[in-house]
């Protein structure tokens, strides 16, 4: 894309829109390469563009845009799929996923927080008005979750369809699935080792720091989520498993890559194998 020629105010000859938001004194910033607006988009997963917005781009640029989905899988999920193809066909499975996750955070920045009281213990000490309001952030995340998980299924189920760059999946040893990490440290000096196992156990995507003075991991997401998981709270078992399990969250819902053991099982190893 180019800069549109405007006449500015404050001077008779024309200039670019960064000269004139140099005049008006804005700060301009450019990061990276330039790159085209519809690549941008797509990076963004068409984040806060609305479906009839994707509709008619897609009819513009490359006709009509698919059908919905008869088994009625997320329309804008499938739109954006469908874009892709054309601007970016070159992109894979996990690419695509990595930015269908981006535009889900970009759109949803509550999906990952929590609430650090119980509600029942917060309407002791707030007001009727302020109950409502706590009433009306948990159904929102409630109706947040929900939209998630239905974009997760229409991603997995749709980006067969529209991309055709699919990244091999690594072949299993067996029929049975992979056996979850088992724990070994002995009890003492187990900060350290705990951490390691956690940073040996997520996924490629996820950075772990350890905050012993405080006693907590935070899990970081490349894509900028991230989560504090006390182990002076829930104890060694059940914070170490939390945090490998929130690592894996994150990168399947930003690269659409599952956990390859069950989660289920690496909570219950950690407890029956009692480290905490």
């Amino acid at each position: 894309m180019f800069a549109r020629r405007v006449r500015s105010p404050a001077s008779p000859q024309c200039a670019t829109n960064k000269d004139y938001t140099d005049i008006v004194c804005l700060q301009h910033r450019q990061v990276g390469e330039p790159r085209e607006m519809l690549r941008c988009q797509a990076a963004r997963g068409f984040a806060d563009v609305a479906e009839d917005a994707c509709e008619q781009l897609h009819a513009d640029q490359f006709g009509a845009p698919p059908d919905p989905s008869p088994e009625g899988h997320d329309r804008k999920v499938q739109l954006t799929l469908a874009l892709m193809s054309h601007i970016v066909p070159n992109w894979t499975d996990i690419d695509c996923s990595k930015a269908l996750g981006r535009a889900f955070a970009i759109e949803n920045p509550d999906a990952y927080t929590e609430m650090l009281v119980e509600t029942d213990n917060l309407y002791d000490v707030v007001t009727a008005t302020e109950a409502r309001q706590v009433d009306q952030y948990a159904r929102k995340h409630e109706i947040i979750q929900k939209v998630k998980e239905l974009k997760k299924e229409s991603r997995a189920a749709l980006i067969p369809k529209h991309i055709k760059n699919i990244t091999p999946k690594p072949k299993a040893k067996g029929k049975a699935k992979a056996k979850p990490p088992r724990w070994l440290p002995q009890a003492d000096d187990r900060v350290p080792k705990v951490t390691e196992h956690i940073r040996k156990n997520v996924p490629y995507s996820i950075a772990v720091e350890e905050d012993a003075y405080n006693g907590r991991w935070r899990v970081l997401s490349d894509q900028g989520d991230w989560r504090s998981i006390s182990w002076t709270k829930r104890g060694f078992t059940a914070a170490a498993a939390e945090a490998i399990w929130q690592g894996w969250v994150y990168h399947e819902d930003y690269y659409g890559v599952p956990c390859p053991y069950s989660l289920d099982g690496l909570r219950d190893q950690f407890t029956a194998e009692a480290i905490a």
